[in-house]
């Protein structure tokens, strides 16, 4: 049985996977946050802000940017 990854390998992750996703969808002038709102809204129309916020943890003022 292999260890439990640690929070900064986690996190090392998660940056690599964000960097690839950025490159992928800035082919089509979007961010990262631009496409985690625009999935989120795929999935589930008529999200609320605070919906919004909870389907993609993004900070508030990020997604006011975002969606503005």
């Amino acid at each position: 049985m292999t260890d439990a990854p640690t929070s900064s390998e986690v996190i090392r992750a998660a940056r690599m996977l964000g960097a690839v996703i950025e490159r992928q969808v800035g082919d089509e002038d979007l961010t990262l946050d631009d496409w985690l709102v625009l999935a989120a809204l795929a999935d589930s129309p008529g999200l609320t802000m605070a919906e919004l916020r909870t389907h993609t943890q993004a900070a508030a003022p990020t997604l006011t940017r975002v969606v503005d």
